[in-house]
């Protein structure tokens, strides 16, 4: 079987990550802890290899007959990146916390690092906080060249949004984080007053602003507050007499919370956005249920040597000697019209490495230990992303790279269409 290069489960309590690792690599893995943590860089490294996974929303509360439920609360992102370090640099790790559930009479507290928190009679979950790389504190009262910390950010996870408070049947989900954030579920109006509506859902963060809060039902209510650069936004009822919505996720931006209806339900919490700073190579991410957490992975650097005395002039491959084969076939695309994504398979002539590439596509990774068939999940991103969710549809190309070990790479080109039917 083909696995993506070469992957390791690392376990720190309930943190369970996986993270792809060179031949002789040092790991480092960082759990929640609710508070900051630091990352020295070893000598002699400049490139590290981060995979990030933002935190959970909460659930909205429910009543206690068991009839109206909270809403469910959105999971974070996973995002996984190579980033350009220096040697012997600090870097500070924020790694968020989970969204609180909430409960009649409480509060839905904001996980740690930007989630939004719910608060009234009948409150929303917590949104869940984002999980980052900085080189700055979160702490320090001036940054080098009089950058903020939360603009030191070199990757961001987001968290999800929390779910909106009672929601009949569960429907007052909160927004799932992404690249620009989902936006969270209107609440359900089944059991209300003919006419009145519920409070609507917080929009997901973007990479420009938070974002916007969901309205408030028409027959009272507040509209939850628009997220903002790095923290989502809180569902609030100063009365303390309404349904509330769910928080907004924290990330890049946050989301909006959810708005909040006198007696119908809330609205479930925008998602934050997910960020890789512009020095960032081989970026993906994805939607991931792992509990938060951060795994660092540092190549083994060995101390310097002496080079070898020259030898003889080279004089070439022994004759008759053959570059392994790099010719590749592409087989037909097999598509998930549930999920809208689709599995495309290559079968290759021999050992070597496998990419997937390509415009809307995520970036997939494949270590061929032999010659066989490889399945290569192919998953939509950014624009292509948000026409699945919009209309259901997405046309993308998809560029795939067979490099043979000791051999030359090859690389075809495969367009498709990626179809996702409606819920």
């Amino acid at each position: 079987m083909c696995k993506r290069r070469l992957w390791l489960p690392i376990a720190l309590g309930a943190l369970s990550l996986v993270a792809a690792q060179p031949a002789s690599a040092e790991t480092f893995t960082f759990g929640f802890t609710g508070a900051e943590q630091t990352y020295n860089v070893p000598a002699g490294v400049h490139s590290i290899h981060v995979v990030a996974v933002g935190a959970k929303g909460g659930k909205g509360s429910s009543d206690t007959f068991g009839f109206f439920h909270g809403g469910k609360g959105a999971v974070g992102e996973r995002v996984e990146a190579d980033l350009s370090v220096a040697a012997g640099e600090v870097l500070f790790i924020e790694v968020g916390g989970a969204g609180g559930d909430a409960s009649l009479g409480g509060s839905g507290i904001g996980g740690f690092n930007g989630g939004g928190t719910s608060t009234s009679a009948v409150p929303g979950g917590g949104g869940g906080g984002s999980t980052d790389l900085r080189t700055c504190s979160a702490t320090a009262v001036l940054c080098p060249g009089g950058v903020g910390s939360l603009a030191s950010r070199l990757l961001v996870a987001a968290g999800g949004g929390g779910g909106g408070g009672f929601g009949n049947r569960d429907q007052a989900f909160g927004g799932e984080g992404g690249s620009e954030g989902s936006s969270g579920v209107s609440g359900e109006t089944s059991g209300c007053a003919p006419g009145e509506t519920s409070g609507g859902g917080g929009r997901g963060g973007t990479q420009l602003a938070g974002g916007q809060g969901g309205i408030a039902g028409n027959t009272g209510g507040f509209a939850g507050q628009s997220g903002r650069f790095g923290v989502g936004g809180d569902a609030t009822d100063p009365m303390l007499n309404s349904v509330a919505g769910g928080g907004g996720g924290g990330g890049y931006f946050g989301g909006g919370a959810g708005g909040t209806s006198h007696n119908c339900s809330g609205g479930g919490g925008g998602g934050g956005s997910t960020f890789a700073a512009a020095s960032a190579t081989n970026v993906t991410q994805e939607l991931n249920s792992e509990p938060s957490g951060v795994v660092i992975t540092a190549p083994d650097v060995a101390p310097p040597q002496e080079p070898p005395p020259p030898g003889p002039p080279s004089q070439g491959p022994p004759a008759g000697e053959r570059k392994p084969s790099n010719a590749f076939t592409l087989g037909t695309l097999t598509r998930n019209r549930q999920r809208g994504t689709a599995v495309l398979v290559a079968t290759l002539p021999g050992p070597g490495a496998l990419v997937l590439g390509g415009r809307g596509i995520v970036k997939k990774q494949r270590t061929a230990r032999a010659g066989g068939k490889v399945k290569l999940p192919i998953q939509a991103l950014g624009t292509a992303r948000r026409s699945l969710s919009r209309i259901g549809k997405a046309k993308v190309t998809a560029r795939i790279t067979f490099r043979p070990t000791g051999g030359d790479a090859n690389t075809k080109v495969r367009k498709c269409t990626l179809v996702k039917a409606a819920p």
